[in-house]
């Protein structure tokens, strides 16, 4: 039970780093192209809905 609950933390703070990345990317770099825009927010997407399903183990 504890490393179940070890490695849950570990994929929370993987995945809360990587939204943290995400959003620090600057808003001109990403609004002068879309193919970078619509990565970043499928990523962002993508991350959001993997921390919802850690968030239930």
């Amino acid at each position: 039970m504890y490393e179940k609950e070890e490695a849950k933390q570990k994929a929370v703070e993987v995945l809360a780093n990587h939204l943290d990345m995400l959003a620090s990317i600057p808003t001109e770099v990403a609004t002068e192209n879309p193919v970078i825009l619509v990565a970043i927010s499928e990523s962002i997407k993508t991350c959001s809905l993997a921390l919802a399903l850690v968030a239930k183990l």
